[in-house]
């Protein structure tokens, strides 16, 4: 067993994002005394350049709208990534040094436990005196399916699967793949904490909520037709470029997790409108859990049956049909009556458990 006193988190995403796991495993590390760096912002793509104009009038606009602060644990360091999305051609040279002259010290005896598909986090091809215990890569991404530069991501994710000693991943779909590899994955589907057990409304007048990060992948047709018949709010984070697609739903912003919690309380049907396609035949999304948690009616137009839970809980619509909503009213009947079982079942998820699991997999005490 190999002893847990540093672990490096490489995320794409930052400390100060909407909750998801690569922040619940942070946690985690800390509150075990353990050494933790976040290393964010480890890119995949280059934003379009409506994305960037879109993050260039956010910032402008930041100074005048609410700033939710993130409490950052005493054991966790945050530094943000110098990699290049190793797409670009001629990025693997650059990467390599990077992590050769500047990552590669600083991942001395540490457990590497990456969430982004990019090789070099640990040497890539080269890994010449490498200096790490344990390397993890976390497959939360469906990288064979992911929607921008598809051949590009697939022939990273194969290379990944092969140089890191351990791979963990979030989607029963995608261990199949992998164990079909001849690789034996830890699936670790997400969690959810006690805070947020049986907290939605327990009214039966229909009231929507989508909290999370809104974007152009996301099912915005159900957001429309939903907004249109009833009143739905937004939390969280809205791209700009789909700002105008959401139909009559209204956006409240950003919350700190106790506020959101609280904020909750007000609805009693939550939206995953995550998109239709096969990309969401495989995901296991942080909000999932969390949603069923709620005791609130759980409605998307995906195919997520590949979820525990999912056909027994979630109400599955069809974004497309003009009669996309029919049977909501019976449907929120049904769920309050359901609703113990709900919460019983997502309690039954909780992310400490998940975590003692997984280090169990990974030979760490």
């Amino acid at each position: 067993m190999v002893k847990l006193k540093k672990v490096i988190i490489y995320s794409e995403i930052s400390w100060s994002f909407l909750e998801q796991r690569h922040h619940h495993l942070a946690r985690y590390l800390s509150e075990k005394d353990c050494q933790v760096e976040f290393v964010q912002r480890v890119v995949s793509r280059v934003p379009s350049v409506r994305e960037m104009f879109g993050r260039l009038r956010k910032r402008r606009a930041e100074s005048s709208t609410k700033h939710v602060s993130k409490v950052i644990p005493r054991q966790l360091t945050i530094r943000s990534s110098l990699f290049l999305p190793p797409i670009i051609p001629l990025s693997g040279i650059y990467n390599w040094i990077v992590w050769f002259f500047l990552e590669r010290p600083r991942q001395r005896n540490a457990i590497i436990y990456s969430f982004v598909n990019n090789p070099y986090v640990i040497g890539g091809d080269y890994p010449i005196f490498a200096q790490h215990n344990t390397s993890v890569f976390d497959i939360i991404h469906n990288w064979w399916e992911f929607p921008w530069h598809k051949l590009a991501h697939r022939a990273l994710v194969n290379k990944n699967v092969k140089l890191f000693d351990k791979i963990v991943t979030d989607s029963p779909v995608i261990a199949e793949r992998l164990c079909s590899l001849n690789i034996s994955p830890h699936i670790m589907l997400p969690g959810v904490g006690a805070e947020w057990l049986n907290i939605a409304s327990s009214s039966t007048k229909i009231s929507p909520v989508f909290f999370g990060n809104l974007r152009s992948n996301s099912d915005l047709e159900l957001v429309k037709r939903m907004s249109a018949e009833h009143d739905t709010r937004l939390l969280g984070l809205i791209d700009e470029t789909v700002a105008k697609s959401v139909g009559h739903a209204r956006y409240l912003g950003e919350f700190s997790a106790d506020e959101l919690i609280n904020e909750i309380s007000n609805y009693n049907l939550v939206l995953l409108p995550y998109d239709q396609g096969e990309f969401s035949k495989t995901i296991a999304p942080a909000k999932y859990f969390e949603a069923l948690a709620t005791g609130a009616l759980v409605v998307t137009g995906a195919d997520m049956s590949h979820l525990p839970g999912f056909n027994d809980f979630v109400f599955r619509v069809d974004s497309s049909s003009q009669k996309a909503l029919d049977g909501l009213q019976e449907a929120i009947a049904a769920q309050s009556i359901n609703r113990q079982a709900q919460v019983a079942f997502a309690g039954q998820h909780l992310w400490k458990k998940r975590f003692e699991d997984l280090f169990y997999f990974l030979e760490v005490e």
